[in-house]
């Protein structure tokens, strides 16, 4: 009974958490892009407006703008960049519950009951400060 009930514990904390990282990373990752692209897009117009008296200088800054205005390469890039490292950022985020939710998993009966224990009390804590409103992050 108690083996089932740590094996439920660390399922339902991994596949929250791993939902959490899904979700959370995408987004964060996402809107970071979004916000380097507006940056780039808006430095690219800054220097393109700053005059050049040289022709050649000119041409070859016309040619390096046109580059940096390219919406195929460049956003794409920012994408995966942001997105792999919204995801690093997140997973270790929610690398004690998911360790300890490996933990609960595990065959040993006391490591199983240790890591189940220590996965009630951080649900017990999240649920106290962010729902509730009772502590370090609520307002009480």
């Amino acid at each position: 009974m108690v083996r089932g009930m740590s094996k439920a514990i660390a399922v339902g904390t991994a596949l929250v958490s791993i939902g959490a990282i899904c979700k959370n990373s995408g987004h964060l990752g996402l809107s970071e892009a979004r916000a380097q692209e507006n940056e780039r897009i808006t430095d690219v117009f800054i220097k393109q407006n700053s005059g050049d008296a040289n022709v050649l200088g000119e041409g070859v800054k016309k040619w390096y703008l046109e580059i940096l205005m390219d919406q195929k390469i460049l956003p794409v890039y920012y994408k995966i960049k942001n997105v792999g490292h919204a995801l690093a950022k997140e997973t270790t985020k929610y690398a004690i519950p998911l360790g300890l939710a490996a933990g609960a998993w595990s065959g040993l009966p006391v490591v199983s009951q240790v890591c189940a224990g220590a996965l009630v009390l951080l649900g017990a804590k999240f649920f106290l400060t962010d729902v509730m409103g009772i502590g370090e992050k609520g307002m009480v």
